[in-house]
């Protein structure tokens, strides 16, 4: 493995651990705590939500994330990899 890649590898695995928290070591901190708040908050509230509203709505909502949620957190991950490092001042 290129060394290179080796830097990124622990971001990665934070990522695994917490989706966003690989953003917030590598500097990305604005990004990263987005990904944290939507991935436990926003998504259980809009589900929580609909449950409140029609068990249908709910079925449906709970569906698409079934799907939707692993994906984004695969894509955070695999961001938290590859992306570089960001330095701002």
């Amino acid at each position: 493995m290129p060394a290179k890649r080796k830097k990124y590898l622990v971001p990665a695995l934070l990522s695994v651990l917490v989706a966003g928290l690989g953003q917030v070591v590598k500097g990305d901190a604005k990004k990263g705590l987005r990904t944290i708040l939507w991935m436990y908050m926003g998504f259980p509230i809009i589900i929580i939500g609909s449950s409140l509203l029609n068990a249908y709505i709910f079925l449906a909502i709970f569906a698409t994330f079934v799907v939707i949620y692993p994906i984004i957190w695969a894509l955070n991950i695999m961001d938290a990899y590859s992306t570089q490092v960001r330095i701002r001042r």
